[in-house]
């Protein structure tokens, strides 16, 4: 049930946290070409801080909750197979392009270092793409050959150096 909850809870995220790398671009876009004067000043300082609101206070604690609850649905499911490792490096794109979406909204703030409207494209591009393989791989699930693989990412937690500690256990405790 934990799992179904999880997962629940990790769309949900998903779901919002690239939503908002969609709309956040558009939004921009829409700053640097409003109108000069006084109403444009205005219409551009409102767009500024709408994107950084959406930015600090919806997108990037959704992208918290996202990978939080994607790590622990990893930790409740085991699904160690080639196809998740794929889906975690997509998503590190995704929060390189998250963390690029940020930079962007932090340049629009001063007038000289104000990016084109092409960087706001790009951007765009890379979390439709990210998105698309990530989901491409969680529902498609392929079989990636072991082969593309180094052999400690597949062994699985038997081959730590280390145990790992079970409920009720000390194993992580040092002696």
């Amino acid at each position: 049930m934990l799992a179904v909850w999880l997962k629940a809870l990790h769309i949900a995220a998903l779901a919002l946290w690239g939503g908002g790398l969609m709309a956040l671009p558009g939004l921009m876009v829409r700053e640097q070409r409003v109108t000069a004067g006084e109403a444009g000043r205005l219409d551009a300082v409102w767009r500024y801080r709408v994107s950084r609101f959406a930015y600090d206070v919806i997108v990037s604690p959704a992208a918290v909750v996202a990978i939080g609850s994607g790590t622990a649905l990893i930790f409740v499911t085991r699904p160690l197979e080639g196809w998740l490792f794929l889906k975690l490096a997509a998503v590190a794109g995704l929060v390189v392009t998250h963390m690029a979406v940020g930079r962007y909204i932090d340049r629009l703030d001063t007038p000289a270092l104000r990016p084109a409207g092409r960087m706001a494209t790009a951007l765009l591009v890379a979390t439709i793409l990210f998105i698309c393989v990530v989901l491409w791989l969680v529902l498609q699930k392929p079989a990636i050959p072991e082969s593309l693989f180094p052999g400690w990412l597949l062994e699985g937690p038997d081959a730590l150096p280390w145990p790992l500690a079970q409920s009720g256990s000390s194993a992580l405790t040092p002696t």
